[in-house]
């Protein structure tokens, strides 16, 4: 579920991005960059926004020896299991993987 919303969020983002182009194009220059500029900052919220979460699928195995388990465990609101963090002690990169 949350992959379309990132899509959604992205192509109303990148719309937005394109109308306030076309915007500063036909003379419109303020309203053109303040709908451009929502559009940037949402297309930054979504990719940074997927690089910080990661699931267990996604973490590189040759990092995997250095991962630490920490003490913090919580239910994941998406799949319901329960989850414990994993970090690297040199890097400070944390992993989160179902218990």
């Amino acid at each position: 579920m949350w992959q379309v919303v990132r899509v959604l969020v992205a192509l109303a983002a990148t719309v937005m991005v394109v109308a306030g182009l076309t915007m500063i194009a036909t003379g419109l220059r303020l309203e053109g960059l303040y709908l451009a500029g929502i559009g940037v900052v949402g297309l930054v919220i979504v990719i940074l926004e997927r690089q910080r979460y990661r699931s267990v699928a996604e973490d590189e195995p040759a990092r995997a020896p250095n991962l630490r388990p920490t003490d913090e465990v919580f239910t994941d609101p998406t799949t319901g299991h329960r989850t414990r963090v994993w970090i690297d002690p040199q890097t400070g990169e944390r992993s989160y993987r179902p218990e």
